[in-house]
C-alpha cells in the first residue's frame, strides 16, 4: 500500500514539474527573445521571396505580370521609408520665455501647414528665422539671422518677403536701415546697389526692397540719410531745389566742397550717400539759401521699372529713346565725378585732371580742370526731368549720372 501512495505522488510531482519547467522556460527572456528572432526571420524569407509558384502570385501592371509578393513588399518598404521621413521631419519643441516654439527644418511638409511663432532650421541646420508664419509662409513679426548667428533684418514680412517696417542690419550688427520695405523684386539679372547689404538665408527667402520713408545708417552706426527711398535706393530727386539748410536736415554725414571759381560753381559731394549737388555761386556757404539744381549720382546702376539697369541698351529699352546722345565737353560737376570714381579704383579713359589746392580738409579749391576733355552724354525725360548718363561712348556701361 504504501508503494502505491509513493508512486501517486511521484506522479503527481512530476506532473507539476513539467508544468513549472514550462512555465519557467515560456517565461525565460532568453527563449521568449529567441521565438521573436524565429518568427521576424520567417517573415522576413517571407517578405524577401518575392518569386511566384502560381499563376494567383501575379498582378497585371500595364500588361506587363508582376509578383503579388513583389508589389507588397515595395509596397510595405516604401511605407517605412515615408513613415522615417516624416518622422525626422517632425518638429522640435523649444520654450522660450515660457511659451513654446517648434522648429521646422526649411523643407519639412509639416511647415508648410504651421502657424503662429515657429523657428525655421536652414539648410545646413542652423536657425535662419524666429517668429510669425501662416500656411507655411513667413507673414508678420519675425527676425532674419545668418549663419554665425547675427541678425540680419528684424520687423514685418509677408509671403518670406521683407514688407513693411523694419530694420536691416550689417555683418557686424550695426543697422544699415531703419524704415520701410516693399516686396518688389528685381526682374532679370540685376544686382543691389550702394550700401544695401540685403542677404538671402541658405533655404529661400527671397528678399524685399527699400522702400518709401526709411533712415540710412553708415558703418559706425550714425544715421546720414532719410527721407524716401524707391527699389533699394535714395530718391535723388528729392535733393532737387533744396537750400544747403535743407539738404542738412536729410543729410547728417559727411560734406567735401569743390569750389571752382572762374565758372562761378561749387559743387558739394555728400561722400556716404555718392551723390554730388550743384548751385552757381561763387561766394555760397552750406548756409546760404541757394538752391541746388542738379545732382549728380556716382553709381554705374540705375533703378527703374523695377529692375536695375547696368547699360545704355537696358535704358533705352526701358525708357525709350533719348532725346540727345553724343559727345560733349567736360563740365566741372562731371570732372569732379570722374575724379571721386577714380580715387576710389574706377578704371575710365577720361581724365578730370584737376588742379587743385585744398583750403581746409572739407574743401578743395580748383584751380583748372581738363576742360577740353570729351565724354558720351545720353540724355533721358522721365517724367518732369532729365536724366543724363555720362560714358565713353555709344554703347554698353556708363559711370554715373546727373538729374535736372
Amino acid at each position: 500500500m504504501m508503494q502505491f501512495w509513493k508512486a501517486l505522488i511521484a506522479a503527481v510531482i512530476t506532473k507539476f514539474d513539467r508544468w513549472i519547467v514550462g512555465i519557467r522556460r515560456f517565461t525565460s527572456p532568453q527563449y521568449v527573445m529567441g521565438q521573436i528572432v524565429q518568427k521576424f526571420r520567417e517573415r522576413v524569407s517571407l517578405l524577401l521571396d518575392v518569386k511566384p509558384r502560381h499563376h494567383r502570385d501575379y498582378v497585371v501592371f500595364l500588361r506587363w505580370m508582376v509578383s503579388r509578393r513583389l508589389v507588397n513588399a515595395v509596397v510595405l518598404l516604401g511605407g517605412a521609408v515615408c513613415l522615417l521621413y516624416l518622422f525626422w521631419l517632425r518638429p522640435i519643441g523649444a520654450e522660450t520665455e515660457g511659451v513654446q516654439i517648434k522648429t521646422y527644418r526649411y523643407s519639412a511638409i509639416p511647415l508648410r501647414l504651421a502657424n503662429g511663432r515657429v523657428r525655421i532650421q536652414a539648410k545646413k541646420g542652423y536657425v535662419a528665422y524666429e517668429g510669425e508664419v501662416s500656411k507655411g509662409y513667413v507673414c508678420g513679426e519675425g527676425i532674419l539671422y545668418g549663419e554665425d548667428g547675427q541678425v540680419i533684418y528684424e520687423g514685418e514680412f509677408d509671403g518670406n518677403r521683407y514688407q513693411g517696417e523694419g530694420v536691416l542690419y550689417r555683418e557686424d550688427g550695426g543697422k544699415l536701415y531703419e524704415g520701410g520695405f516693399s516686396d518688389n523684386l528685381y526682374e532679370g539679372s540685376g544686382i543691389l546697389y550702394g550700401e544695401s547689404g540685403i542677404k538671402c538665408y541658405e533655404g529661400g527667402f527671397a528678399q524685399g526692397l527699400k522702400e518709401g520713408e526709411g533712415v540710412l545708417y553708415n558703418a559706425s552706426g550714425s544715421p546720414v540719410f532719410g527721407g524716401q527711398f524707391h527699389l533699394d535706393d535714395i530718391v535723388y530727386t528729392q535733393l532737387l531745389g533744396k537750400t544747403a539748410e535743407e539738404i542738412g536736415e536729410r543729410y547728417t554725414g559727411e560734406q567735401f566742397i569743390y569750389q571752382y571759381g572762374q565758372a562761378d560753381e561749387n559743387v558739394v559731394w555728400l561722400r556716404e550717400i555718392d551723390a554730388l549737388c550743384l548751385a552757381k555761386d561763387n561766394e555760397m556757404s552750406l548756409s546760404d539759401s541757394l538752391k541746388y539744381d542738379l545732382v549728380c549720382v556716382t553709381k554705374d546702376t540705375f533703378g527703374y521699372g523695377g529692375r536695375v539697369i547696368h547699360s545704355i541698351e537696358e535704358l533705352t529699352e526701358a525708357v525709350g529713346e533719348p532725346v540727345y546722345e553724343g559727345n560733349s565737353y567736360l563740365t566741372f560737376v562731371e570732372a569732379a565725378a570722374i575724379d571721386i570714381l577714380q580715387k576710389r579704383g574706377k578704371a575710365m579713359a577720361i581724365k578730370a585732371e584737376i588742379d587743385r589746392t585744398n583750403v581746409f580738409d572739407e574743401v578743395t579749391a580748383v584751380n583748372a580742370y581738363a576742360e577740353d576733355a570729351v565724354v558720351y552724354l545720353h540724355a533721358y525725360r522721365i517724367g518732369d526731368r532729365t536724366y543724363t548718363f555720362v560714358s565713353e561712348g555709344k554703347t554698353g556701361g556708363f559711370f554715373f549720372y546727373e538729374i535736372e
